[in-house]
């Protein structure tokens, strides 16, 4: 039987990475706010804003990592026992699933069983059974920030042809603009580094877009890692050091 690794769960800091990451779009991108204009003058599809400004939520982040993470390791082989993906998010269940807990199992004969069967997908983003070790925040923008209106038609999905009276106006954020967030993961198992690494790589090759309308052209970004740093607790020493190897993404 597998042991239970200190790195599996929080009441232990072995290890955190925290990554600076500057994101800046190549083609026009939209993240909408899911509500029309207030004023007539308004776009009927308004991008969403802080301060005026527009921002990409760490939420989105997530949700387009893990996605990308599970369409690129779910044929994957399992390794070291442990499945990479599991069916959760596609319809299935959940590698591990706090309804299949019984109520004789104690919290330590829990934590074992979430240990040996969790996927590392869930071990990284988490799911109601495991806390997520990785963190997200708002990509806030560094430079001026664009934004422009478009206009759109709805089109019938049978004709194919523009359907009458439906036009509308939709805002995007222009191209070169600039946003920088942060990544942190706490206590990273091997194939997690690889799983954040391939993401962006993928990102900056063109196949992994943020926001709506992609079959547009839209959501194609340049990730590049500002700065990449490892904090480690031994003996409650904390040391920080750089990490090497982030630039070739």
């Amino acid at each position: 039987m597998r042991l239970v690794s200190s790195n599996l769960f929080f009441d232990r800091i072995k290890e955190m990475i925290k990554l600076k990451v500057r994101l800046t779009n190549v083609s026009a991108f939209r993240i909408g706010t899911g509500e029309p204009g207030v004023s007539p003058t308004e776009p009927d599809n308004m991008v969403i804003k802080y301060n005026g400004k527009p921002f990409i939520p760490g939420s989105s982040l997530k949700g387009i990592f893990r996605s990308t993470v599970e369409s690129l390791y779910r044929e994957k082989s399992p390794e070291n026992g442990r499945p990479f993906v599991c069916e959760g998010t596609s319809g299935g269940e959940f590698c591990v699933d706090p309804k299949n807990r019984k109520d004789s199992t104690t919290e330590e004969d829990w934590e074992k069983e979430v240990a040996q069967n969790a996927c590392y997908t869930c071990l990284l983003f988490g799911n109601s059974a495991i806390s997520s070790r990785i963190f997200f925040s708002d990509a806030m923008p560094v430079n001026e920030a664009k934004v422009s209106v478009r206009d759109g038609v709805m089109i019938r999905r049978d004709t194919e042809t523009a359907m009458e009276g439906r036009k509308y106006d939709y805002e995007v954020t222009n191209p070169g603009a600039a946003f920088e967030f942060e990544i942190e993961i706490i206590n990273p198992l091997k194939p997690h580094i690889e799983m954040v690494k391939n993401v962006l790589r993928l990102m900056n090759m063109g196949y992994v877009r943020i926001g709506g309308n992609k079959s547009r052209g839209l959501g194609r970004f340049k990730a590049e890692i500002i700065s990449a740093e490892r904090l480690t607790v031994e003996n409650g020493e904390v040391k920080l050091s750089k990490l090497e190897g982030w630039n070739d993404v």
